[in-house]
């Protein structure tokens, strides 16, 4: 009670005895680094900088079960349809089940980000992503697999992550941390190849590729139960209730950093009707951006090449089987990519990074149509099938999937171009934009090689990547190295 009391006495301060000078408080707390000073981490039994990079993974462990279980049904598909004499339309409904309650999952979690906080939405996001992979696992009919995928579906809080990580990131670290989240995501895939190749020959095999992905959701359980909230959420709840030391030491003084930064709009009537006019406009454009990048990100069909990557490169190189490790191994050039992006993003900046991105996706995808396109020559059966050597093939298909990621913009944007008051909602929207487009891209791939052919399906995924070049080439401003108040300044004064 006495800490609550001065946490909140400090609250009251700023409204009365600070509101004539908040720049005080804001130039301390500026002077501090802002992951350090949002999470009053400058003291305990390790330093604040080892702190918040083990909340950041235990967060990025959501990334891997995000990558591992987009991975993992590529294998163990081959099996479930032996196992339970799927077709076409059954296949794809395990495959695409869980990416359509994974839309419906996070249009819910913006409301829920909004009402519980970050910590508690991603709790709940394992929790029910534990209870999913075990009864995939246990799986005896079509119907339980598919309920179960349905489950793991609801557990993905893909969006929760990225904007966890922004809101207690280091301004000059923020891209690089967020992307730390997409290298988690390559790294589950490449993991899911390997544990695929594992059990590939085990009887039932594919109980346990589908089970051991709750091994990292019960580690992450576990784990962010005993971190703290993010304190831009409890900035935002701080009308609505009473905030302790143990939620955030240095609340008060990121209290005060906001009122001087927005002091200027609100000291004047003409510039306060100025931002009631700018602000939709500025909402409409953030929104375009923000879903539009999620959008693109699927249209270019990276998830689409790894659900079905198997069967994949069993068409395009090979005339025998392709072994998971294979797989597993084309994931890791898509790896080195996303490592290279992390690097990169703070560096660089988000344009140069998103905009070679997609000219190198757009540039790969054409070869991948053009290796697909059926030759009249005749070839034996040991043969490639379309006529190009097995080495050109694999390094084609693994730069496909190393550029299609568009590195890790789209997750660090949308994670940090939003206002807070309505940041939950708007990237649960994005995050609901990804999985749905991913949905109708998953569901259609199929159907969409056996009516217009492979050749033809890959050479459209690449007109989307060079028409997202040139929408980006004049709608993205660059974010990096900015706070998140002043990326939304930044939007305003576009506005």
């Amino acid at each position: 009670m006495p800490a609550r009391r001065a946490v909140s006495g400090s609250l009251r301060g700023i409204s009365v005895s600070q509101a004539g000078q908040p720049e005080v408080a804001a130039r301390r707390v500026s002077s501090l680094n802002d992951g350090e000073a949002l999470l009053g981490f400058s003291s305990g039994l390790c330093s604040g900088r080892c702190f918040l990079y083990w909340l950041i993974f235990l967060s990025c462990l959501g990334g891997l079960l995000f990558g591992y279980d987009t991975g993992v049904i590529s294998g163990a598909s081959l099996l479930l349809k032996e196992r339970f004499r799927l077709g076409a339309v059954e296949l794809e409904a395990v495959v695409s089940s869980t990416i359509l309650f994974a839309a419906l999952g996070s249009l819910a979690s913006g409301p829920i980000n909004m009402r519980l906080g970050r910590r508690p939405t991603i709790l709940l996001g394992s929790a029910t992503f534990t209870l999913g992979a075990l009864l995939m696992a246990a799986s005896a009919s079509f119907g339980t697999l598919v309920l179960g995928r349905v489950i793991v579906a609801v557990g993905l809080s893909s969006g929760t992550v990225p904007m966890f990580i922004a809101e207690v990131a280091p301004t000059a670290m923020r891209g690089k941390l967020v992307a730390l989240n997409n290298v988690c995501i390559v790294s589950g895939q490449v993991l899911a190849g390997l544990v695929d190749g594992s059990f590939a020959l085990v009887p039932a095999g594919w109980r346990y590729m589908l089970g051991l992905a709750a091994v990292p959701a019960v580690v992450q359980l576990v784990g962010m139960a005993f971190m703290p909230e993010s304190p831009r959420w409890l900035l935002e709840q701080a009308p609505r209730r009473a905030v302790t030391s143990r939620d955030s030491p240095r609340f008060a003084e990121i209290a005060a950093r906001r009122a001087a930064e927005t002091r200027d709009c609100a000291e004047t009537r003409d510039c306060a009707e100025m931002c009631s006019e700018v602000r939709p406009r500025c909402g409409r454009e953030m929104g375009r951006e923000g879903f539009g990048l999620q959008a693109l990100q699927q249209l270019v069909g990276i998830n689409t090449i790894m659900y079905y990557s198997t069967p994949i490169l069993r068409q395009a190189f090979f005339s025998g089987a392709v072994s998971e490790e294979e797989r597993a191994f084309v994931a890791c050039g898509q790896l080195v990519g996303c490592i290279v992006g992390m690097l990169l993003i703070d560096r660089v900046g988000r344009r140069p990074l998103v905009l070679s991105s997609l000219a190198l996706c757009a540039l790969s995808l054409a070869l991948q149509g053009g290796q697909r396109r059926p030759r009249r020559t005749q070839r034996s059966p040991a043969a490639p099938t379309f006529g190009w050597t097995t080495p050109i093939a694999a390094a084609s298909s693994g730069a496909a999937q190393t550029t299609t990621r568009m590195s890790p913009i789209p997750w660090t944007v949308n994670s940090e171009i939003y206002p807070l008051s309505v940041r939950s909602l708007c990237v649960g929207i994005a995050t609901a934009t990804n999985w749905t487009v991913n949905f109708v891209v998953a569901a259609s791939f199929l159907s969409l090689e056996q009516a217009m052919g492979a050749a033809a399906t890959f050479w459209m995924y690449g007109a989307f990547a060079a028409a997202g070049l040139v929408w980006l080439w004049f709608a993205l401003p660059e974010t990096a190295n900015k706070s998140l108040e002043e990326i939304e300044k930044l939007f305003e004064r576009r506005s």
